[in-house]
């Protein structure tokens, strides 16, 4: 069984701060009471088990689709639908269901291909 959580990347830089800030005291106080009279310095004791490297993760930006629809009419549902045959995307032909709604029935809960971009005419 797999458990699936997501976690910021601030978050996890700031718990490699923490993790780091508790490794350095660590070691200063080792090199403070063993290491200090046999001349090595803590800087490099640092260097060889600090790791100050910030996470860095892929971040997968959706696409800003900006495909024109041909006929595009103000006062018909904003739903985005795909023709197969032409492959190009239309507007739905169905009037939305009020006025302050711009979709049909269909589409208020369900958009496959998405929404209409109004930038994008």
């Amino acid at each position: 069984m797999s458990i699936e959580t997501f976690i910021s990347l601030s978050t996890i830089n700031e718990l490699n701060n923490i993790i780091n800030n508790r490794k350095k005291r660590i070691i200063s106080e080792i090199w403070d009471k063993y290491l200090r009279q046999d001349g090595i310095s803590i800087d490099e004791l640092y260097s060889r088990y600090l790791n100050y490297n910030k996470v860095k993760i892929k971040v997968k930006k959706q696409k800003n689709d900006k495909t024109l629809i041909s006929n595009y009419n103000p006062d018909k549902c904003m739903a985005k639908l795909w023709d197969n045959k032409t492959k190009q995307y239309y507007q739905c032909s169905r009037n939305p269901k009020d006025e302050d709604v711009s979709y049909c029935m269909t589409h208020i809960i369900k958009r496959n291909y998405g929404s209409i971009n109004i930038l994008t005419l």
